[in-house]
């Protein structure tokens, strides 16, 4: 269950990328090969498409939504790889007439080489999208290229002032192996003109040692950050909230490996807390409810980015709080694989849920028919 409503724009524009489509299709279906087939990068489709422009109703603009909608089908499961920054620039938005980038296929709690995902980066960041209103889900974006700072991941900047808001859900964010010299933001609403950055079911992975202070996995420069069932791991700040007066709502958030606060957060800022775990005594600095600090987290491979939460976990299991019915900031029921959370929820992006596996009993399988126990 996502919280994203019903469109209400007159038009959806749906456009569909897969690296392993032919050339020049012209992005219409999800097709392989042929005139209509996918577009083969979002960059093309970026470029393509930001000339239609401005996505607002009449008489300014066309009453539209764009949707580029992300796979990756062929035998080799082919990457989105980016020779430059990819800039979702150049369009109009509004709050009904929004850009959403989102992928065919739900993901798991880990990265998967056999579904889309975006790589790059070697300049300032892997993206810059610099639109007011967008939606991003399902993607998987990383950042391998080489040393420099500010390798950046999901950035959001160069905003138009006048509203905005950006919502990031059910995502795997990874950053760069960095050296102790180089630092980036790697999911980074940076520009004082978002009003609202919203993130959901949300993993963020920072692959460095973290040892210089701009390494952040999550850092909002003073926007309204809402956030909720986020994994965040590493860096030198898993989670910073910036010195701009701003509020930020906090519920479910795990933060862990960092190297010098799991969670960095301005005074300056009005805080809504709860339900939030760290490694170390960070959780409950800005105070707050069912804060969990000097917590022990067991991923099933965080060095490898899977975050799939272990049976024997003690940091994050049934500590959490139902998101279903906060509907004045969130609305949702899953977690980033769209398994549906049940019980007591789990911190974080991933719900631990039992193995479905049958079991059988011995007499069963012996006489081969129905056993009842009295």
């Amino acid at each position: 269950a996502k919280i994203i409503p019903p469109a209400r724009a007159v038009t959806t524009n749906t456009f569909y990328v897969d690296p392993d489509a032919a050339a020049s299709g012209d992005g219409t279906t999800n097709a392989l090969s042929g005139a209509n087939c996918a577009f083969q990068s979002l960059s093309i489709w970026e470029n393509a498409r930001d000339n239609f422009g401005d996505l607002r109703p009449a008489p300014d603009g066309n009453d539209t939504i764009e949707v580029a909608v992300v796979d990756s089908n062929g035998a080799g499961h082919t990457a989105d790889t980016l020779t430059a920054r990819l800039l979702i620039d150049g369009w109009t938005t509004g709050p009904d007439n929004y850009i959403e980038i989102r992928g065919a296929k739900d993901l798991d709690s880990k990265w998967d080489d056999s579904k889309y995902r975006l790589v790059g980066g070697g300049g300032y960041s892997v993206t810059g999208i610099r639109e007011q209103y967008v939606r991003i889900s399902k993607l998987q974006v990383k950042n391998t290229a080489g040393t420099g700072n500010g390798q950046g991941v999901l950035v959001f900047n160069t905003i138009v002032a006048g509203g905005s808001e950006i919502w990031v859900s059910d995502s795997i964010i990874v950053g760069f192996p960095e050296t102790d010299l180089y630092w980036g933001w790697l999911l980074s609403p940076e520009d004082a003109d978002i009003v609202t950055f919203k993130a959901w079911n949300v993993i963020v992975q920072d692959r460095g040692p973290g040892t210089v202070s701009s390494c952040v996995g999550i850092q909002s420069l003073g926007q309204n950050l809402y956030l909720a069932n986020v994994t965040a791991y590493g860096s030198n700040t898993a989670v910073r909230q910036g010195t701009a007066t701003a509020n930020a709502y906090l519920r479910n958030v795990l933060a862990a490996g960092s190297a010098a606060a799991d969670f960095a957060m301005s005074a300056s800022a009005t805080y809504n807390v709860a339900y939030c775990a760290s490694e170390d005594l960070t959780a409950d600095d800005r105070g707050g409810y069912n804060l969990f600090t000097s917590q022990t987290f067991s991923f099933a491979d965080a060095a490898n980015s899977d975050f799939h939460l272990l049976s024997s976990d003690t940091g994050a299991l049934d500590k959490g709080t139902n998101m279903t019915a906060t509907t004045s900031v969130f609305s949702f029921s899953d977690d980033i694989s769209g398994a549906t959370r049940n019980g007591i929820w789990d911190i974080g992006a991933d719900e631990w849920v039992p193995s479905s596996t049958p079991i059988y009993l011995y007499e069963d399988l012996i006489f081969g028919g129905d056993v009842i126990l009295e």
